[in-house]
């Protein structure tokens, strides 16, 4: 193989590392969004757990002061609930931008891993014609040497 080629493999297993790590980051990137919608669903049934006690506070009998700072730590959880949603449609984004570079990363493996196919093959039939013409002179020169004999000289 010329060094050409060797050039060409090395740069198809480079863009093959690519490809992996691209892989590597969606994969971590789906990891954090499973990660923050279980945050996300924590968040969401501490609420409610939160609101059912203080309905059964506020049937107890509760000063307005607890009555505020009840709402207050409520208004805060949404507030935690609404980050946590930005943070998951971030993550949603990126997953999607980090999935395109990986397709893009497979789209350029695959088109080296074509063109080293095809010059393998080019390379494959120049072989076979070198060959052909070898086994076509051997066959010449035998021919031309059985004749020789034949006619005496």
């Amino acid at each position: 193989m010329s060094h050409n080629s060797d050039s060409f493999e090395t740069l198809h297993g480079l863009a093959v590392q690519k490809m992996d790590d691209r892989a590597r980051v969606v994969a971590q990137t789906e990891a954090n969004i499973t990660q923050s919608t279980k945050q996300l669903e924590m968040l969401e049934q501490y609420r409610l757990d939160y609101i059912a006690r203080l309905q059964n506070r506020l049937q107890e009998g509760m000063s307005s002061a607890q009555c505020v700072n009840f709402q207050k730590f409520i208004s805060t959880l949404e507030e935690a609930l609404g980050q946590q949603r930005v943070i998951i449609a971030q993550l949603e984004k990126q997953v999607e931008k980090e999935r395109e570079a990986w397709f893009e990363a497979r789209r350029e493996v695959n088109s080296m891993q074509a063109l080293i196919d095809r010059k393998k093959q080019e390379q494959l039939k120049i072989a076979n014609r070198q060959e052909q013409k070898m086994n076509d002179e051997f066959a010449a020169r035998a021919y031309l040497a059985s004749r020789r004999q034949q006619s005496g000289g």
